[in-house]
């Protein structure tokens, strides 16, 4: 399952899928899933289109293009639905939402790109906690430049 804020995005993920020969079933959820409440309470958000895809945020874009109202779901039930074992987060600055000690019970794995320039290194110590709380330990070999790997520490 995909979930992508941006509208423009929907028909490449799924072209994307199917160059890469990807089988399987392909969900794509035009939405923001989060862990925060007032966001999930609200039910719908002010997105940030930017002129660049890679430019777009809850938090502005920088050349802005548009800005678009989409739904809000919450990401502990979404997991907790699809029984998801793996996260890869690239929500360019939100990344403090998602890692802010709501339940990530079925997850073992999560990969996330930090995004300094939005989140300072406040935001980067927050992330590390708040994972460090919930069971996750930074796993170097799953890291590259500004993509981090957590993996849930073993239970013993």
């Amino acid at each position: 399952m995909a979930i992508e804020a941006d509208p423009r995005l929907f028909d490449i993920i799924h072209r994307t899928h199917d160059l890469n020969g990807l089988s399987g079933p392909l969900t794509v959820r035009t939405c923001i899933a989060t862990c925060n409440q007032e966001l999930i309470d609200a039910g719908t958000t002010k997105f940030y289109v930017g002129e660049k895809f890679c430019a777009s945020s809850l938090l502005g874009a920088r050349k802005l293009k548009s800005i678009v109202e989409v739904p809000v779901i919450g990401l502990p039930e979404l997991i907790r639905e699809r029984r998801a074992n793996v996260l890869i987060v690239d929500v360019e600055g939100a990344e403090t939402d998602i890692f802010n000690g709501s339940p990530l019970e079925t997850v073992e794995r999560i990969l996330t790109e930090i995004h300094l320039n939005r989140i300072g290194r406040e935001g980067i110590r927050d992330i590390f906690r708040n994972l460090d709380a919930l069971g996750f330990v930074y796993d170097p070999a799953a890291s590259a430049g500004s993509v981090c790997g957590f993996r849930r520490i073993e239970e013993t």
